[in-house]
């Protein structure tokens, strides 16, 4: 079988260079991501970690920063694509 390669990890500020301003009832925030990992049957590219956020805004914080976890998953393109 194959063997895992290194996990590479990836951190920094914004996503995709921006700093999105979440509010409750407000307007959803997307963006799509791709990686150059390979994808390999027996062992297909995960990915895990976790968000920061910031309540209030950047420049006006109402409160201490904290972290969301993005349990792994499978980055694998579906068979079927709605």
């Amino acid at each position: 079988g194959m063997r895992a390669e290194a996990p590479v990890i990836v951190d920094g500020e914004a996503v995709i260079g921006q700093f999105p301003l979440l509010k409750e009832g407000g307007e959803e925030f997307v963006y799509q991501s791709c990686t150059k990992a390979p994808a390999q049957p027996d062992y297909p590219p995960t990915l895990a970690g976790s968000f920061k956020f910031v309540p209030g805004t950047r420049r006006q914080p109402t409160g201490p920063p904290f972290d969301v976890l993005i349990p792994s998953i499978q980055l694998v393109v579906p068979s079927v694509v709605y």
